[in-house]
């Protein structure tokens, strides 16, 4: 045994040398990066290397130790043993590379590889945890004791290792077998969600507008609920001889219905539908008056309200289960959970995800018995009732609502109650002991975090924002609940309104003292300043950004589109999705927070990717410091998880492909669709466009009048499409003509942009002059365009333009629709019409800037060179009026001339090294860049590789004769060009973390060869030396036929880039 265990030990060894000197040059090359500017490679935490090089390494490798020297004992051939090693290796790289996120349950029962659960907070450590570690183990040492044996022979077979490795044997199989029923359970668990779902619309319909709830609660943890609810109500049409249909958790015996005092048959399915047989027929409008009596355990399985439950539905990038919790309900003997979306109260309507538009508003008020030491949370104003004879093992609660709501949820446990109240809101927290003592170290600074909070408050009380509640709780909840939304359709809360839930990895779940290092404590002395005091200067930040989905500034006031208003109609799911990225638009000012998933914000993990300064950069704009960044590393240490993302999404979920999609189906055929992960994540593309759009044209103050109106006039009400276009229409607001025509169409606006003319004119009681530029903009397309402009003034460095050319993103979101000096309007154009747009400056400009903000594949920004008008004295004089906006004009674009023939680097005929396809190259890099050819996608692509690179434009010619070649040569004198990075990929909303310079290193001398049959030209050209635009190469007498024309740098290390070459024909014949 000894020997087979040294033999286990030394192919252990063997294999883990390498690995250690591979993640040794990881660490080398990332603490090189410290020093040196260059982007190698990414470190990864001390903490996760010797995690893996100590534990997960070694105890995988013995894995495929144990089953090699099985093999070498049973055939005693150390060839056939190195084979058996090799193919194990590959075998399993392989069987893991094959899991898709969609076996994502049957990926957490494998040993050591589905550590999604216990790592978002280490200090648990969960079932799947436990059973997947003791099967590996127990396989492990099965198969050695196995390899003993037949080492042994059968003439010296001990039985304690047929005991032991029977034992082992066993344990592998009650663990195999435990992992597979926990898959097969939740794999049960979707399948009857999605039968429920896939319903017919027709029973999903409600028959009834509830406006009342009174509540009877009896409440006996994990053992079962009893509940008398009376619903006042009034009926939506006329019933005939229809049966009343009701929704409530199939779990549940009901016992007894009443209609208007009077009992009536009722029936209960298991799919939820509960059946009231009507006496007579009930007429519209008529109010009614359904008393529901039942008892019985919620079955948790029912009313599955998230799409992402489903894996099959959700993108990529949120397959995340654990991170989102996967618990819809709980109700155990520990903690419960019951949010609406579970129907544990009678709903008028299937609580799927059909709530997150249409909504019944109602008020309520509950009754609810529950143990002594448990406390419970529910909407509205909490009262404890002092009953006579009530047992001493239990209490009652009353929940009264003052306004309606939307939803009631239930979340009761054993909790501390802790309130304050700060300016005038009462903030209840309902918390566990757990989180409780990890926030003893904040101690007596918890008052000035109160203080901060207030400040907070007051300054958006002050500023005019809504305070929609008075009370406001937070509720702790067990880590395996689902706190946020994140499915199919976004913004979707299970906690009622002013509820919140805090999830045990949570902001107040952190150990605190483990994230303030040692060097600190010195520092604190000389400041007089406690850790706790420290830590709420850290939250005080906290509390100001988007993280983990959870903002004071966002969600305490302004919660109205998820639980005060609904949207009804064909288009209600997709306009409900636009109003609420509209809605957080307004609180953010910039989409740049956002990935398209929206629940991946990039202040969650900086990328480190760009070069140091960028990333110094990005801790100086969030004011938090490396030691605050490292507090908010460990809010959840999902390193691992975001890496996965960041794989899967650039792997399985091509980010073109989803805008083609976006592109090529209107929002209406994209939702009547069957729904799967590629489509989903088009239509919220599509949705957060139609959004960002909105409220460029808008600007801040008027979004804020326009949610504000809605409220006003459909507050605990359903409106619908025209109802949002008759408000803006009264508001003076081109909201209809912003969306056109975005939900049943699909076609793009294409742009043409006229030169630009600037006139000098005297201000006057003004020092200094001031500069009018106009132009027009002409819609030769089918659908409303929206774009942005803007002009560019000064000359830095090397002859480039002034960087405010790339900071599009930073428009003065106060006055967004006109800007300011320098910035011009954001302007919409219906299809075939011209505009014309002026800006008005103080300093000579040199470039205008047209951004389409159109879904659009890649960049499409334009760089429009502008003359100086010198002599104005034969100008109209209305030109040289002030004018900064943009109204109709008359303006439309001369016929194209003939161009000849274009071969543009997107086309198919251009390859690069040894004929590859530029795509294929890593060392070479498309850029959306605004000055390059192309149409409808203006791009180029580039190489700072130093090996030799060369860039191949192949064409056939039509015709013998003279051809003349030419090259075209983007603006570089200061643009910029978009490509993807982290997250947020490309042609998304712009941002200007995205624009990049490339001016300086490509510009030298290159070489160009013709090839054409027998004729083989080399031409040199000085690009640094040529203006932008179509430049001459050569003419040359070339016969019909495949012509191939090479260009590379005249030094084999130097920079390449290549748009397009023109062949125009100046001659004819042989």
């Amino acid at each position: 045994m000894k020997l087979l265990a040294s033999k286990i030990l030394a192919l252990v060894i063997v294999g883990w040398v390498p690995m250690a000197a591979f993640l040794g040059t990881i660490q080398l090359c990332g603490f090189l990066q410290n020093f040196i500017d260059f982007n190698i490679a990414e470190s990864f935490s001390t903490a996760s290397v010797l995690e893996f090089l100590l534990f997960t390494c070694p105890v995988m490798l013995s894995f495929v130790a144990v089953l090699s020297l099985l093999f070498n004992v049973l055939f005693r051939n150390n060839l056939l043993t190195m084979s058996a090693l090799l193919g194990t290796v590959i075998g399993g790289y392989f069987l893991i590379t094959q899991f898709s996120l969609s076996q994502h349950v049957l990926f957490e029962g494998l040993p050591l590889i589905g550590t999604f659960g216990s790592d978002l907070d280490p200090e648990q450590l969960g079932i799947l945890d436990i059973v997947r570690y003791s099967g590996y183990f127990s396989a492990i040492f099965c198969l050695f004791l196995l390899a003993v044996v037949f080492y042994q022979r059968r003439d010296v077979f001990k039985r304690r290792d047929l005991i032991v490795g029977s034992m082992c044997g066993l344990v592998f199989v009650v663990c195999i077998g435990t992992s597979f029923t926990i898959a097969m359970q939740q794999a049960s668990k979707v399948r009857q969600w999605t039968d429920l779902r896939d319903r017919s619309t027709e029973t999903i319909v409600p028959q009834i507008d509830v406006i009342d709830v009174h509540a009877i609660v009896n409440l006996n943890p994990k053992h079962h609920l009893s509940v008398t609810t009376e619903l006042s109500a009034i009926v939506l049409a006329d019933t005939d001889d229809d049966p009343l249909t009701i929704w409530l958790n199939p779990g549940f015996v009901v016992s007894e219905v009443q209609l208007d005092e009077v009992q009536v048959n009722s029936e209960l399915d298991a799919k939820g539908a509960l059946r009231v047989e009507l006496t007579q027929p009930l007429k519209q409008d008529q109010r009614i008056s359904l008393s529901i009596t039942y008892q019985g355990k919620p079955d948790l399985a029912y009313g599955y309200f998230d799409s992402s439950t489903d894996i099959r539905q959700i993108p990529y990038w949120d397959q995340l289960l654990s991170y989102m919790g996967n618990a819809h309900g709980i109700f155990s003997s520990n903690f419960v959970a019951l949010p609406q979306e579970v129907a544990w109260l009678p709903s008028a309507f299937l609580p799927l995800h059909e709530l997150r538009e249409h909504k019944d508003f109602f008020t309520s008020s509950i009754k609810l018995t529950l143990p002594k030491h448990w406390e419970p949370a529910l909407p509205g104003k909490r009262r404890l009732l002092e009953e006579e004879g009530s047992p001493l093992t239990s209490k009652t609660y009353e929940f009264t609502t003052d306004v309606p709501v939307s939803s009631i949820g239930l979340y009761a446990g054993p909790l501390r109650v802790l309130s304050r109240e700060i300016s005038g809101t009462n903030f209840e927290v309902l918390i566990s002991e757990h989180h409780l003592n990890r926030l003893s170290l904040l101690g007596e600074s918890v008052e000035d975090l109160a203080d901060a909070l207030a400040e907070q408050l007051e300054a958006n009380s002050t500023d005019g924002y809504e305070f929609p509640c008075s009370d406001y709780r937070f509720i702790s909840v067990p880590q395996h609940y689902r706190v946020y939304g994140g499915g199919t359709f976004l913004n979707l809360s299970i906690s009622d309104k002013c509820s919140y839930l805090l999830r045990e990895f949570d902001v107040i779940s952190i150990d605190w003292q483990k994230t303030i290092p040692e060097y600190m404590y010195p520092l604190f002395e000389q400041m007089d300043m406690t850790q706790g005091s420290y830590l709420v200067t850290i939250l005080r930040q906290y509390f100001r950004l988007n993280v983990q989905g959870f903002n004071f500034h966002l969600d305490l006031f302004n919660t109205y589109w998820d639980h005060e208003v609904g949207v009804v109609g064909p288009e209600a799911e997709a306009l409900s999705l636009v109003l609420s990225y509209l809605n957080d638009l307004f609180w953010y000012a910039s989409m740049d927070g956002f990935s398209a998933s929206g629940y991946f914000p990039k202040e969650m993990r900086p990328s480190q990717s760009e070069s140091n300064q960028g990333f110094w950069s990005w801790q100086g704009r969030n004011r938090m410091g490396r030691t605050g960044l490292r507090i908010f590393g460990r809010l959840k240490p999902l390193l691992r998880h975001v890496d996965v993302v960041e794989d899967v999404v650039g792997k399985r979920l091509n980010t073109e492909a989803v805008q083609n999609a976006a592109l090529g189906s209107s929002i209406q055929q994209t939702i009547k669709s069957n729904l799967n992960p590629f489509l989903a994540e088009s239509l919220r593309l599509r949705c957060a466009h139609l959004s960002f759009q909105l409220f460029q044209v808008l600007g801040r103050d008027d979004t804020k009048l326009l949610l504000d109106e809605l409220l006003v006039r459909y507050r605990h009400s359903n409106f619908n499409l025209e109802d949002l276009y008759e408000t803006s229409a009264d508001l003076g607001l081109p909201v209809k003509e912003v969306l056109g025509n975005w939900f049943s169409g699909n076609k793009q606006p294409q742009l043409e942009v006229s030169s630009a003319q600037t006139y000098k004119r005297a201000v006057p009681d003004e020092l200094e002059d001031e500069y009018q530029i106009l132009f027009h903009v002409f819609n030769s397309g089918e659908g409303t365009g929206v774009f942005r402009t803007s002009v560019t003034t000064e000359f830095q460095g090397y002859g480039a333009l002034g960087a405010d050319i790339g900071l599009q993103a930073s428009f003065d979101t106060q006055n967004m629709r006109m800007g300011g000096f320098g910035q011009g309007p954001v302007v919409y154009i219906q299809p075939g019409e011209s505009v014309e747009v002026g800006i008005v400056s103080e300093r000579e400009p040199i470039r205008v800037i047209v951004e389409p903000l159109n879904l659009k594949i890649g960049g499409g920004r334009v760089a429009v060179p502008t003359k100086l008008v010198q002599d104005t004295r034969n100008v109209d004089p209305d030109l040289l009026e002030e004018f900064h906006g943009f109204r109709t004009s008359d303006w439309k674009p001369s016929p194209p001339p003939e161009i000849g023939i274009v071969i543009d680097d997107l086309d198919s005929t251009v390859s690069v090294e040894n004929g590859r396809h530029v795509d294929d190259v890593k060392t070479w890099r498309r850029v959306d860049y605004p000055s390059a050819w192309g149409s409808p996608r203006r791009t180029m692509v580039y190489s700072e590789s130093e090996n030799p690179k060369s860039i191949a434009f192949q064409t056939d010619l039509p015709s013998a004769g003279m051809w003349l070649l030419e090259f075209h040569l983007p603006d570089f004198r200061g643009q910029f060009g978009d490509y993807p990075r982290g997250l947020l990929p490309r042609g998304r909303i712009g941002t200007a973390n995205l624009n990049n310079f490339f001016w300086q290193s490509i510009a030298g001398e290159y070489k160009f060869t013709v090839e054409a049959g027998d004729v083989s030209k080399v031409i040199d050209v000085n690009v640094s030396e040529s203006d932008f635009g179509w430049i001459y190469i050569t003419e040359t007498q070339l016969d019909q036929g495949t012509t191939v024309v090479s260009v590379e740098p005249s030094n084999s290390d130097g920079k390449l880039f290549g748009d397009a070459i023109r062949w125009v024909q100046v001659g004819t014949g042989e």
